[in-house]
């Protein structure tokens, strides 16, 4: 996959700080918005966060969420849209810490 490929699915090109202060404003593009719908809030918010490119996904909840996400999103999202697999970690927490 070249970079050419992968710049073609990049909606937002920026920072974090900046992503958020144009979220915050309402500026962001709608083909960023409307991308994403997915069956749960966490999986949007993985699939978001997956794309920032050297960053690493730290889910702090069960390994099961954290791992069915990142399968779905490996086996679909990257491969339909070039985007690289990004890793997702997870803090393992389990019900009695609840």
């Amino acid at each position: 996959m070249t970079a050419t490929s992968i710049d073609k699915n990049v909606v937002f090109y920026g920072n974090l700080s900046e992503l958020y202060r144009l979220a915050k404003e309402g500026k962001i593009k709608t083909t960023l918005q409307g991308s994403h719908t997915r069956p749960c809030k966490f999986w949007t918010a993985t699939k978001i966060l997956s794309g920032i490119k050297n960053a690493i996904v730290i889910s702090h909840g069960p390994s099961g969420c954290a791992y069915g996400v990142k399968r779905a999103y490996k086996l679909t999202n990257s491969r339909n849209s070039g985007s690289p697999y990004e890793p997702v970690v997870t803090t393992n927490m389990s019900e009695n810490v609840l």
